[in-house]
């Protein structure tokens, strides 16, 4: 569990430096309310396949698994 924690922390640390939201837990949907768009969104799928040397499948790219902190961070620990 705590490697998810940190997970999620250097996923939130990314974000708040890519956008102007600094209140984000591992909670605030990402995409639907405005914190991330597209753009962004690639920026820390890339960020994270090079920090943690992992692979996304086409299949894990989709809103609903990108939707949070929490849920990447998971996602990421099940890959390390």
């Amino acid at each position: 569990m705590e490697k998810i924690i940190n997970i999620s922390e250097i996923v939130i640390e990314f974000i708040n430096k890519k956008s102007a939201a600094n209140d984000l837990t591992e909670d605030t949907l990402l995409l639907t309310s405005g914190v991330l768009d597209s753009f962004s969104m690639m920026e820390l799928i890339v960020f994270l396949e090079e920090k943690f040397d992992i692979s996304f499948t086409e299949d894990e790219l989709n809103p609903e698994i990108f939707a949070t902190a929490k849920k990447i961070s998971e996602l990421v620990a099940q890959k390390i």
